[in-house]
């Protein structure tokens, strides 16, 4: 086991084909790890976007919710500047990649599944789950795709959404 040193408010990680990324949410940066020499490299500008959180690998594209500016932001893989964005309502905080190549992203408010097409960066469908309101920073909502379906945790609503991804493309 090895110990990679971070700074105070690391987040969540997610895997890449050659890389590890982490978000460090204290500092609003996505962190890049190399599986083999363990160095880190952070955002170039020394900031990512406002409360990142989960992360999804697509097509050399880092894409990362961030909760506090209500947007989803999609980073260049290798050099973590910033290639594309979309709005999404509501502090978004999970996301994943789906089978046929969209993105599912988990907003806080409802909850909130949205499915957003990464070719375009917008948003193509919203379903409100219920009629929770935003967690803030108290806790996380996750979502989990098996084939087709998707199930969404709600922290405040004490429950687990399952659901048919909207709009599957052949």
């Amino acid at each position: 086991s090895q110990a990679i040193p971070l700074e105070p408010g690391a987040r969540l990680v997610a895997p890449g084909p050659d890389a590890m990324y982490v978000a460090h949410y204290a500092d609003d940066t996505i962190l890049r790890v190399d599986p083999t020499t363990n160095a880190v490299t952070s955002s170039p500008s020394g900031y990512a976007c406002d409360g990142p959180q989960a992360m999804a690998v697509l097509d050399g594209r880092v894409w990362v919710t961030c909760t506090l500016s209500h947007e989803l932001v999609a980073f260049d893989a290798t050099t973590l500047e910033p290639v594309a964005s979309v709005g999404v309502e509501g502090s978004p905080d999970s996301v994943a990649a789906t089978a046929d190549g969209r993105l599912a992203v988990v907003a806080e408010e409802g909850p909130t599944l949205v499915m957003v097409d990464p070719g375009s960066a917008t948003v193509v469908s919203r379903t409100v789950l219920g009629d929770e309101r935003a967690l803030g920073d108290r806790a996380n909502l996750d979502l989990a795709l098996v084939g087709d379906q998707a199930w969404v945790s709600s922290f405040n609503a004490d429950r687990v959404y399952h659901l048919q991804l909207p709009g599957q493309r052949g």
